[in-house]
């Protein structure tokens, strides 16, 4: 099992590396083909809607054909929405490569059903820790490398070096990795007549549904502090985009930390549902901090209990959703799952920006601490916190 678990955390490291290219520079590139504040804000949420779309059919593809056959179309897909970014000679083109790469962004949850298959009960939080862990690290490492390969080629070399990640990223399944669905549950999955899990199938299942709703409100309220940061560093504390760059990145590594080192042994001593109420109860009292941080050194203190919160968060809530249903289903329940957290990326940046302008630049965090506020009192309705 330990060699599985490395080689898919060096195949989600490389994906993710390549997708860390590619984001800091999607603004300026977009830019660069005069586009106004409002479409550059309608890219990058292209990219979630397809991703949301993408998702589950992706997840259920897995279920029904093996997680190696969907990690491996999805690589493909990722390696021409990549070449389509470094040929792009249009704005059009840019929103295709977005919409593409979304709609194979499905990976992430194909790699977490992988996790769930070969590990247990026990071990699996760790297992999904090791994902987190791969995705926090390619998101500081991918601007690294691909500002250099900007300075070296403009705006083409990124894209194509990322497509060449996406082949290895496909030779490294086709040849390493053997496949993690067992005989039994492939004859299971054959012998239903219907296994089809929809949203609203989901929803209706009190324990996945719970989750779900949780995941929504959560997801929504840290993808704003994710989307409105650079903003509130610029105008209200008046930090350089070198400042708030290495402030993004202490926070990956803290998250990054937690979820590689941390989070096996809180998994091995408290329930998830006590650890996803531990979490929210955490950042919310961080998001409040945030929306009032007078000053830098402020800033980077309550960043850290935000930071270790949401790192927790990543890994329990999909651990909890993959033992909320059966086997042969784990693959379309955290499609669904991701589906839902991208939802909230197309929403989140449009919410926060609003509220940024209209109201004033504490009120994304207060907003944000509302919404999780909300999901403590959740939690001890709805979770079982002994």
């Amino acid at each position: 099992m330990q060699a599985r678990l490395s080689i898919i955390f060096m195949i989600v490291l490389i994906d993710m590396v390549g997708f860390g290219i590619i984001i800091p520079l999607l603004p300026y590139y977009a830019k660069f083909f005069g586009a106004s504040p409002l479409v550059v804000g309608l890219l990058m949420a292209s990219y979630s809607l397809a991703q949301m779309i993408g998702a589950p059919i992706l997840s259920r593809f897995s279920d029904r054909n093996g997680r190696r056959p969907a990690l491996i179309i999805s690589s493909f897909g990722a390696f021409i929405g990549y070449m389509l970014w470094g040929f792009a000679g249009s704005l059009f083109m840019l929103f295709l490569s977005r919409t593409v790469a979304g709609v194979m962004a499905g990976n992430i949850s194909v790699a977490q059903a992988y996790i769930s298959d070969i590990t247990n009960e026990k071990n699996r939080a760790q297992g999904m820790g090791l994902i987190g862990a791969a995705f926090g690290l390619g998101l500081i490492v991918g601007p690294a490398i691909g500002g250099i390969l900007f300075a070296m080629g403009g705006y083409s070399l990124p894209g194509f070096f990322a497509a060449a990640l996406s082949l290895t990223y496909a030779f490294a399944v086709t040849f390493l990795l053997p496949e993690s669905l067992t005989a039994e549950v492939r004859q299971l999955i054959a012998s239903k007549t219907k296994i089809k899990l929809g949203i609203i199938d989901a929803l209706r299942m009190p324990r996945l549904g719970s989750l779900l709703q949780f995941r929504f409100l959560f997801g929504l309220a840290f993808a704003i502090f994710e989307s409105i940061f650079s903003l509130f560093a610029q105008y209200q504390l008046g930090l350089s985009e070198t400042v708030t760059g290495l402030v993004l990145a202490y926070v990956g590594v803290i998250s990054v930390l937690v979820q590689a080192v941390g989070i096996g042994r809180l998994a091995a001593r408290y329930s998830d549902d006590r650890l996803l109420f531990f979490s929210t109860v955490m950042i919310t009292l961080s998001l409040l901090l945030w929306a009032f941080s007078p000053s830098l050194i402020v800033l980077v203190l309550v960043m850290i209990p935000l930071a270790v919160a949401g790192g927790i968060y990543v890994t329990i809530i999909n651990t909890a959703v993959s033992r909320s249903i059966s086997p042969n289903q784990v693959g379309a329940a955290l499609g669904i799952s991701t589906a839902v957290d991208s939802g909230t990326r197309v929403i989140a940046p449009v919410l926060g920006g609003y509220v940024f302008g209209a109201v004033g630049t504490f009120a994304p965090g207060v907003l944000a601490a509302v919404m999780t506020g909300y999901l403590v009192i959740f939690g001890l309705r709805r979770f079982d916190l002994r």
